[in-house]
């Protein structure tokens, strides 16, 4: 899964692959701005066919809060 994760985030960053790891935070390591954030969530419950409901998207700012 992490994989999937990181090949749709360096889809919506242009990124060096080897910046996204596991403890990588998007806001603060990868620059992800608010738009960016919302983005990235609509594109993982598209991606993954699932829904993440808005009090649980705060908790997902870093890379394997994502995954997990």
């Amino acid at each position: 899964m992490f994989i999937q994760v990181k090949q749709l985030i360096e889809n919506l960053k242009i990124l060096q692959p080897e910046s996204i790891k596991l403890e990588t935070n998007l806001v603060d390591d990868l620059g992800f701005d608010s738009l960016e954030i919302v983005e990235f969530y609509l594109t993982i419950e598209e991606h993954f066919e699932i829904n993440i409901p808005d009090e649980d998207r705060l908790k997902l700012l870093t890379v394997d809060g994502v995954v997990n």
